[in-house]
Parts: structure tokens; sequence; C-alpha cells
């Protein structure tokens, strides 16, 4: 990303200044606006740092063509989030989604966005979410990796405190996304998150989301 520029998940997709300033060394720069450094107020955070064999950070230049591939990331992804440069929304589609749809973080599908995961990259097709001609998007692909990184899908059954083992690890971080066209927002825990809140993309914490991070997976309320 160009510039001092931050995207905001939610609020149209805007990109905005005095957030995320620059990624340093060891870490980051935040700036003023309340979405990332008001006084008194916790923030958390998730780092990710490219590597080879299973972590990919790229840029393209959308052309408008359908069935279009990104190539180039060296390896085939589990899981592909792509957002463009401008107020449109973040969208992301990992292997165990069917078809041609792709997920939004604030609920919906779409098709005609990404259409595929392939051997060196990822399938795009005409949606101005991923390939509107001229327009530069930005993309994160990662790979499965053991101890690391995981994605899977499971079948609700409306019970409480119920725990979805299998992941291989403890997790730090967890994100779940209901697999139809909901407008069911998409729910993230993060390992230091107290009590049984879990973080809403598009609206406040809510309990009896994911209620815990357990030592092979998660724990899941109503």
């Amino acid at each position: 990303v160009v510039g001092n520029l931050t995207k905001d998940v939610i609020n149209s997709a805007i990109m905005f200044a005095a957030g995320i300033l620059s990624l340093d060394a060891d870490g980051f720069t935040v700036g003023a606006d309340a979405r990332v450094n008001t006084a008194a107020n916790t923030y958390f955070y998730l780092a990710l740092q490219a590597a080879a064999a299973d972590l990919k950070v790229g840029t393209y230049t959308g052309t408008g063509a359908d069935n279009r591939s990104i190539a180039g990331v060296g390896f085939q992804p589990d899981l592909v989030i792509v957002y463009r440069e401008d107020s449109r929304l973040l969208v992301w589609r990992d292997s165990d989604v069917p078809g041609d749809l792709t997920l939004y973080f604030v609920g919906n599908t779409a098709a005609d966005a990404i259409q595929a995961l392939e051997a060196d990259g990822f399938q795009v097709g005409t949606g101005t979410d991923v390939n509107a001609n001229t327009f530069t998007y930005h993309y994160i692909a990662l790979k499965k990796a053991t101890g690391l990184f995981n994605t899977f899908t499971y079948a609700g059954n409306g019970a409480d405190d119920r725990s979805l083992a299998g992941l291989g690890f403890q997790p730090t971080f967890v994100h779940i996304r209901r697999g139809d066209n909901s407008v069911v927002p998409a729910v993230a825990r993060y390992e230091a998150a107290v009590g049984d809140l879990s973080m809403r993309w598009n609206s406040a914490e809510a309990a009896n989301q994911i209620q815990a991070i357990e030592a092979d997976g998660l724990q899941v309320g109503t």
C-alpha cells in the first residue's frame, strides 16, 4: 500500500489516513485515528510475515477479463483475501468454499469474484471487488502450515459450549463465517480476548459466538 493509507473493512471499505501509518522492522506505527489509537482503549492486532512456502502478499491491476489467473504466488493457497484500493469491500475464499462463491467479512456471498484457488495462485472473474479494469488490487494468500495455520468447515448444531477440535495446535486468532448468503457478520476472537466476547466485523462485541480458544481448537456458543 502506497503512502499512509489503511483499509477499513467495514465503513464502506474506504481507505483512510491516520490509521496504520507504516510497517516497521519490528512492528508498525499508528496514527491518531480512533480505529487504531484512542486513549484508554484496548486494541488487538494480527501481524503476518510473508514466507515463500506459505504466505504471499501481492498487488495486481484489474483488467475486467473473466476467468483470469493471478499467478506467481509460489504455492496453491488455502485462503485468499483480496481488496480494491478504494471504497470496495474485502472479499475472501478458502479451500472449503464450494463452487464459484466468494465471501464477504460483513455478510452475503458473490459469484465472479475469487472463482478458484489454483496451483500457483488464484482465479478471478469480472466482479468489481476483484478485477475492474485499471483498478489496483492487493491480496494475501496463505497455505495450510502445520502448527501455524489451518482452515476447516463444520455443521452447526445449535448446542452451547461446543468444542471444535482437530486444528492440530492452539490458535492465537480464530475467524468464522457462516457459509451461506446471510447478512450474519463474520466473527473473530484473539487469544488475549477476555471473557465470553467475540468481535463482530460490523457491530459491537457479542457473547455466545467464539467463547474460548482451546488446546486443539475452539469453543462456540449458540
